[in-house]
């Protein structure tokens, strides 16, 4: 019994013929996947677009209760009094301008408060 190991001599003719055929499974396979790819691109975009349906009346009143809610923030500042702006305050005779967490020194000369 004689077992052939792949090694045997091939024409200039056979080597063309597995390479044009090596050449053509390789453009059907792919071929194939790119088809696969767009059935699955499709196949989300059909998904997302149920989910998207599915879900509007929950973002409706999500929304609402969004529209709701900072209301009841916004009403519930015009209740108290916010003063903004600058403060001075002195100190053993110095005085320093408050603008946030930064204090400046006023100088003495200065009378613009």
């Amino acid at each position: 019994m004689k077992i052939n190991l792949g090694t045997q001599a091939t024409t200039p003719a056979m080597r063309i013929f597995r390479f044009l055929l090596s050449l053509i499974a390789l453009a059907v396979i792919l071929t194939a996947a790119f088809f696969l790819f767009i059935y699955v691109v499709i196949f989300a975009v059909v998904l997302l677009a149920y989910w998207w349906w599915k879900t509007r009346a929950l973002r409706k009143q999500l929304r609402s209760a969004f529209q709701q809610q900072s209301f009841r923030q916004q009403s519930s500042f015009g209740d108290e009094n916010v003063v903004e702006g600058e403060v001075v305050r002195e100190s053993g005779g110095k005085s320093a301008l408050l603008q946030g967490d930064v204090i400046y020194p006023k100088s003495a000369n200065d009378k613009s408060y």
